[in-house]
């Protein structure tokens, strides 16, 4: 199996002491492996993977789309993905132990837009998409070829306004009402226990979601709830609703039960000063944090990009240094790159 190489982005590299990630026991490995983590972000090449500088081994590590086994050769350039595995005992480097990747939303475009030459935006489902000539990687299809109708697949990260900037971009077909296999995420709204509800996406657009005796709900012992965040995989209808086959809780960012050292890197959201802001859907406390440059202190804001350092108390990172990153500047993701399958 070949490595893969991602971007500087989310590492949650978890401390030896009484840590619990991903459904195991943290800390140091039994084996002596050394220390758990997780990374997340979005792959920029094939050759080795490295995260926050440091490189993980993927040789026999398994591959997961969509909570199904596959092989690395599925994985493409813009993808972001999911890696977990152990740092080694010295610290320098680390194994992936499996690489996880779920796109965020897959149906069909509508109302189609060119606002530059090198970005268009489109619709699914009223959630607004973003892509960009340079940094997009688009794949059956191309920047200029994207139309009203194709059913798409879209991987990256959402802004403070909710839109999704599309590092990855998938054409599976036309749209075909009642037919077509589409996959949307958000807040489970007005939910009265019968066989529909809204789903609320990040940018605020809703769309209505019907089950029947063939829902699978098997991930939800509980039954559904209002503001629950769920991931629904069904067909789409003509009237623009989406007909459930499966629905799942949806809990990739939940880091609410990790203790312990953490670093991660993207997105700033939510920002009400340096005592409370996002990152990547993490919950960040910078109050006493040494920041890079000491600028940044006053000029930290929405949609920057930062690598924040601390450790993980009660589901929040209580941060110890932010530093600024320019993700594009550093050249760590080049969507025109002709690298982009595993060899």
């Amino acid at each position: 199996m070949t490595p893969v190489t991602l971007a500087k982005t989310a590492l949650i590299s978890i401390a030896a002491a009484g840590v619990v990630a991903c459904g195991g026991g943290g800390g140091e490995d039994a084996t002596g492996g050394g220390t758990t983590t997780v990374a997340a972000g979005p792959i920029t090449g094939f050759g080795s993977v490295y995260v926050n500088g440091e490189r993980f081994d993927t040789s026999n590590a398994t591959v997961y789309i969509d909570d199904d086994e596959a092989f690395e050769s599925d994985l493409r350039i813009g993808m972001v993905v999911r890696i977990e595995g152990r740092m080694n005992a010295d610290g320098n480097g680390g194994t992936a132990d499996s690489v996880h990747y779920d796109a965020e939303i897959k149906g069909p475009i509508s109302n189609m837009a060119s606002p530059s030459a090198t970005t268009r935006t489109f619709d699914i489902y009223g959630q607004m998409v973003s892509v960009d000539s340079a940094d997009t990687r688009c794949e059956y299809c191309s920047f200029d070829s994207l139309m009203d109708g194709d059913v798409v697949e879209v991987s990256g990260y959402y802004d403070q306004s909710g839109t999704l900037y599309a590092l990855h971009v998938e054409k599976e077909g036309d749209y075909l009402p009642g037919q077509s296999e589409v996959e949307v995420k958000g807040n489970v709204k007005n939910y009265d226990g019968g066989n529909s509800f809204d789903l609320e996406m990040h940018g605020g657009a809703s769309v209505k979601i019907m089950t029947d005796n063939m829902t699978d709900m098997h991930d939800l012992p509980g039954g559904l709830a209002n503001d629950m965040y769920v991931e629904v995989e069904g067909i789409g209808q003509a009237d623009g609703s989406v007909l459930a086959r499966e629905i799942e809780i949806e809990d990739y960012h939940d880091m609410d039960d990790m203790d312990g050292h953490a670093e991660v890197y993207g997105m700033v959201t939510n920002y009400n000063g340096i005592g409370s802001f996002m990152v990547n859907g993490m919950m960040v406390d910078a109050s006493n944090a040494k920041f890079e440059p000491a600028t940044l202190r006053d000029t930290l804001g929405n949609n920057m990009f930062v690598e924040v350092e601390g450790n993980m108390v009660n589901g929040t990172m209580v941060a110890t240094e932010v530093e600024d990153e320019s993700y594009e500047d550093e050249g760590e993701y080049d969507g025109s790159s002709s690298d982009s399958t595993p060899s």
